[in-house]
């Protein structure tokens, strides 16, 4: 099974991410690879300290 990361796109194989620029075929999982993780949670980290202090995200108008 190929396991690509949801983020950016890359691909596992071997241990290692690597872009991948040919279409993937057969069976494919999703994951994020160790860049995208360390953003992501970053990200989670940094809207959990918000909410802590009372802040929430501005509602973009319609």
């Amino acid at each position: 099974m190929t396991v690509q990361c949801c983020q950016c796109k890359k691909v596992r194989t071997n241990g290692q991410w690597i872009d991948a620029s040919e279409a993937l075929t057969g069976r494919v999982s999703h994951s994020y690879c160790p860049t995208c993780s360390d953003a992501m949670l970053a990200e989670i980290d940094q809207q959990r300290a918000r909410e802590a202090m009372g802040s929430r995200p501005a509602i973009e108008a319609t």
